[in-house]
């Protein structure tokens, strides 16, 4: 399928107003920088890498067409043009003949850009360009180095890769580019090959020319940048989210990430000029480091000194940038605030069960709460009354959950202050009423309070039969769920607005034989507007609720609203099927990635490239089979009057 002319215009005319953009704002930032001189005389240096264990700096020479050692500021040949390749590590589609096989399998290198190495010491180039290559060398000190090619999923010759990295646990991820100059439309990847060495795509768009990639040092969060369309997506690796987005970077060429979680990216100003700026996602502002620098080739942290090196192509220089002072202040990973930013905003759950939860579902004796795994699974055992080892993710999957301990504070100002105030208030809903926006199928609704007093008496949800007459045991067996379980009091979500709209929770919880109505209206990032009022029929009692403190990895609070909001995640595996041009325009699958377009819906649709289309398509999880969690409601609705919560 090929593109029509007019599209052609189109799009040039939408490139041209990108290319006209408002600049971004720098801010001037207060971290003093020196710059050192690493290395001079080289040709085209683009991609760096530090020695996992020696003193080293190892450079790529684009237009040298060789890999440069550099230690104490002098420089050799590392690995040059007379390696071999292994003509039988060419993908099959590479050997289609004997003409195949030695345009691909030729020695020498042909533009390297990028380079990294992997857990295991071996050294990767990853050529740019059409025919580039990824090469991988096993034994790269040795004389007559042999190159093996690493087969992607990338079709043909026409993709070239601008950049290779590795996290801890060893995966590895590229950004690729389509280079060979025809009528067709360039595209751009993000892909990842795991542990078992399949591949899946994170990212995939027409036009599209991604940042190098970013992953900071812990591991844990990657950061991705498009050059087009300007906008940088902060990723969580171990559940593969985005949790943080910034637009309209234009300039942006590439990125880099420090010990303390400062995302760095070099800004390439309307003058000409390139700029070394910190890109702070939570203030959505840019702080200018150093400016009026030449054109950068690489951005690059070294993973012990925390320094940030650079090329210079032009200048053929590698320089070093070196913070003069350093914040003593421990004020926490910014990524890790990020990352529980978005929880917070998403009504995600955390990666760890908050205590006052974990105690509650220990006693259930129908789940065991862990701490996140990498590799979480939802497969139902054989017999659902089984334990199940859960995360608080895994099990929020399945049964959404609403639940909070707050401390209670009388606010009225009537002058009849009751005698035994209300000090602390405990709720646990499972599976809210069907008002709050769910991405999963509910069962039964389940509300639970209870009340402490200043005396230190508590009162408990009771549980009643519901309208079949059944018991909380016997209802798990019925082939129709209730709406709700019967309580009393009994609770249900108030008001028709989704809680990812005002952030904002409003419960009520009313008696259904003689008892106060209570009334909560819960911020989840401003708690000192959370309220809460008890109705008797004589008088109105208002009291401020302050959520108590909780381990900060488990959310910093004991206040948790978990998958009320539908939020779609995961990353397409490919398989053995390679990456085709056409895969989003209408004769490929039918997938949805961040900067993919479907042409087919150009007509139909007002058609700005400026805006990100669809976030990553999922979700990963299946739905789950109910029974299990009507089993946790029974049991939850028979164990709360007996536990302290």
């Amino acid at each position: 399928m090929r593109i029509t002319a007019i599209l052609y215009i189109l799009l040039g005319a939408l490139f041209v107003s990108l290319a006209c953009a408002a600049p971004i704002r720098l801010e001037p930032s207060n971290v003093r920088v020196a710059v050192d001189l690493i290395a001079v005389d080289l040709k085209g240096p683009t991609g760096i890498v530090a020695d996992p264990e020696l003193d080293l700096i190892y450079v790529a020479e684009s237009r040298g067409n060789r890999i440069v050692q550099i230690q104490n500021k002098q420089k050799q040949t590392f690995i040059g043009g007379d390696f071999q390749i292994d003509a039988e590590s060419l993908p099959h589609y590479f050997r289609l003949n004997n003409d195949e096989v030695a345009y691909w399998s030729a020695a020498g290198f042909r533009s390297p850009y990028d380079i990294g190495f992997d857990s295991s010491n071996r050294f990767y180039v990853a050529e740019d360009g059409v025919g580039g290559r990824l090469l991988r060398f096993d034994d790269f000190a040795a004389s007559g180095a042999e190159a093996t090619i690493v087969r992607t999923p990338l079709k043909g010759g026409d993709y070239g890769y601008s950049s290779i990295l590795f996290d801890p646990d060893d995966r590895l991820y590229l950004t690729a580019r389509k280079n060979k100059p025809t009528r067709e439309v360039p595209f751009g990847n993000v892909l990842m090959r795991d542990n078992h060495y399949s591949w899946w795509m994170i990212d995939y768009g027409p036009f599209a020319d991604f940042a190098p990639l970013s992953i900071d040092r812990t591991g844990r969060y990657m950061i991705i940048g498009e050059q087009r369309i300007a906008d940088i997506v902060w990723y969580d690796l171990q559940r593969e989210v985005p949790i943080g987005e910034m637009k309209q970077l234009y300039g942006l060429r590439h990125l880099a990430s420090l010990a303390d979680g400062s995302t760095m990216a070099i800004i390439e100003r309307d003058d000409k000029t390139w700029s070394l700026v910190e890109i702070d996602p939570l203030k959505a502002m840019v702080y200018e480091w150093i400016g009026d620098l030449p054109r950068i080739g690489c951005l690059y942290t070294h993973p012990r000194t925390d320094e940030l090196y650079a090329s210079q192509p032009d200048e053929g220089k590698v320089v070093r940038f070196r913070k003069l002072q350093e914040d003593t202040t421990d004020r926490g990973n910014k990524l890790d605030k990020l990352r529980m930013k978005f929880e917070d905003q998403n009504n995600y759950p955390p990666e760890r069960w908050p205590k006052f939860l974990k105690s509650f579902f220990q006693e259930l004796d129908v789940l065991v709460p862990v701490d996140f795994t990498k590799k979480p699974s939802l497969r139902i055992p054989e017999k659902p009354s089984l334990r199940r080892h859960m995360t608080l993710e895994q099990f929020a999957e399945m049964l959404p959950l609403i639940a909070g301990k707050f401390k209670a504070t009388y606010t009225s100002k009537n002058g009849n202050k009751p005698r035994n105030p209300i000090t602390e208030i405990s709720f646990l809903m499972l599976a809210p009423s069907s008002r709050l926006f769910s991405k999963r199928s509910t069962v039964e609704s389940l509300s639970l309070l209870s009340v402490t007093r200043a005396d230190g008496k508590s009162t408990n949800t009771r549980i009643l039969h519901d309208i079949l007459g059944a018991s909380p045991r016997a209802r798990r067996n019925l082939p129709v769920a209730s709406e709700q379980v019967f309580t009393d009091p009994l609770g249900f979500i108030s008001g028709s607005v989704p809680l990812h709209v005002t952030n904002r929770v409003r419960l009520v919880f009313t008696s259904v034989i003689v008892g106060p109505e209570y009334e909560f209206d819960l911020h989840a990032n401003q708690h000192e507007k959370s309220v809460m009022k008890v109705i008797y029929k004589q008088r109105t009692d208002k009291y401020s609720l302050e959520p108590l403190k909780e381990d900060p990895a488990a959310g910093g609070e004991s206040f948790l609203v978990a998958n009320c909001q539908e939020i779609d995640y995961g990353w397409h595996a490919l398989g053995d099927t390679a990456i085709i041009d056409k895969i989003v325009i209408g004769e490929g699958p039918e997938l949805k990635f961040r900067h993919a377009v479907n042409f087919n819906n150009v007509q139909d649709n007002s058609f700005l490239i400026k805006k990100s289309i669809a976030p990553i398509f999922g979700p990963r999880f299946e739905r789950a089979d109910l029974v299990w969690p009507r089993i946790v409601i029974s049991q939850a609705g028979e164990l709360w009057p007996a536990h302290h919560y």
